[in-house]
């Protein structure tokens, strides 16, 4: 695939970005402010290295909005800036979405702009969220026994129990010795 690049939206001149997922800054000549004193001084173009901002996406810092060096720098998404640059918007659209859920793929064909609810509801996001709420790494698998301790059932985390009518609040509290049981059983980890 032929790499195109493009004026970053708000950075023409500074810095260039491509359909491949590359962020770079051109040659050029800012004017630098040293207390008093102005002079210009050249930079030399370069492909800028992307850092992993929260959540997974990739980010990189520019500078300099309008030419002018300092200390007015900003962190991008990259996915953003190659979407602001080759691809189409509709109205309403203000999310982007990486259309493989890889989110370190930021080329121009991997990426569309869609609304808040259809980048939610894309792909397997929902799955995802599901199993790690119900059985997942942040569920822990709760243990219901009678009172001369028999083993009845095995849920899958407290939401699991609360959805059998069971009060996951009331079934915490014995698990951790505040009650010595609740609803006429004795409730412990799995």
């Amino acid at each position: 695939m032929e790499e195109i690049w493009k004026d970053v939206v708000g950075y023409e001149g500074s810095y260039q970005v491509s359909n491949l997922g590359r962020v770079k800054s051109v040659d050029r000549t800012v004017t630098v402010f040293r207390g008093k004193d102005v002079y210009p001084y050249k930079i030399h173009g370069r492909i800028l290295k992307p850092t992993v901002q929260n959540h997974g996406y990739l980010g990189v810092w520019l500078y300099g909005n309008g030419g002018v060096s300092g200390r007015n720098g900003r962190v991008f998404g990259i996915h953003r800036i190659v979407a602001e640059a080759f691809c189409k918007k509709k109205d309403g659209d203000c999310e982007v979405n990486h259309i493989n859920e890889d989110k370190t793929d930021n080329r121009a064909c991997n990426l569309e702009w869609c609304t808040h609810q259809e980048n939610s509801a894309y792909g397997t996001r929902g799955a995802r969220i599901g199993k790690a709420n119900t059985n997942g790494k942040r569920s822990v698998p709760v243990a219901q026994y009678t009172l001369d301790g028999k083993l009845v059932k095995v849920f899958p985390s407290f939401q699991e129990a609360h959805r059998n009518g069971f009060q996951s609040g009331n079934v915490w509290k014995c698990i951790h010795g505040i009650y010595s049981h609740a609803y006429g059983y004795i409730w412990k980890y799995a």
